[in-house]
């Protein structure tokens, strides 16, 4: 992927992996999003799809291929399905930013497995795809056309996941390395899991 700043993002950066860090400084709730949608025609009952929606446009059928509707038609809501997906807002991290600069911000968006890896006020590095969006608002507060941009987000990493293995002491160490010679260390592992739970060996 390519490394940069939120700061440095430009369009040379479109449709290319790029990883970038900041502070999440705001996230929406998980919400379900149609992956894979089918239709029901409402004239001869018959199921249209499977379509696969975009993350910009919802895919509508045009007709019925069975008695040439032209509609209208319902989502068929068991045959339909769905992902996560969360917003979140990223931000430049306060030592990043240049002196009386205001720190900038980019939207990211997190499907399926991603939702809820991080929170408000986390510094995270995230790599995903940048894209760009049409956004009706923008155009008519700018009076041209311009895009929106958000990154689609593929990976995330917090960046104090790696804190509890640097602060191991010289004394952690030896203890860890001597608790590995021990015979009997897969009873001990198993009976320090839920140790107000007696028995149930094999579930733990």
């Amino acid at each position: 992927p390519l490394v940069e700043e939120i700061r440095s993002l430009r369009q040379l950066h479109l449709n290319q992996l790029i990883r970038t860090s900041g502070v999440v400084s705001s996230c929406t709730g998980v919400l379900p999003q149609l992956s894979m949608v089918k239709y029901n025609c409402n004239k001869c009952n018959f199921v249209l799809g499977p379509f696969f929606q975009s993350q910009n446009q919802e895919v509508k059928p045009g007709s019925c291929p069975e008695c040439q509707s032209q509609g209208p038609f319902e989502i068929n809501m068991e045959e339909t399905v769905y992902q996560n997906y969360q917003r979140i807002t990223i931000q430049e991290s306060p030592g990043k930013v240049a002196a009386g600069r205001l720190p900038r911000s980019k939207d990211a968006i997190l499907l399926a497995d991603l939702v809820d890896s991080c929170k408000p006020g986390d510094e995270i590095e995230l790599t995903g795809i940048y894209h760009n969006n049409y956004d009706g608002s923008l155009n008519t507060a700018n009076g041209f056309p311009v895009f929106a941009t958000v990154i689609l987000a593929n990976h995330i990493t917090r960046r104090d996941e790696g804190v509890a293995v640097a602060e191991l002491t010289d004394e952690d160490v030896k203890a860890i390395v001597a608790l590995s010679k021990d015979e009997r260390i897969g009873e001990r592992i198993f009976a320090s899991m839920a140790p107000s739970i007696y028995g149930h060996e094999d579930i733990k």
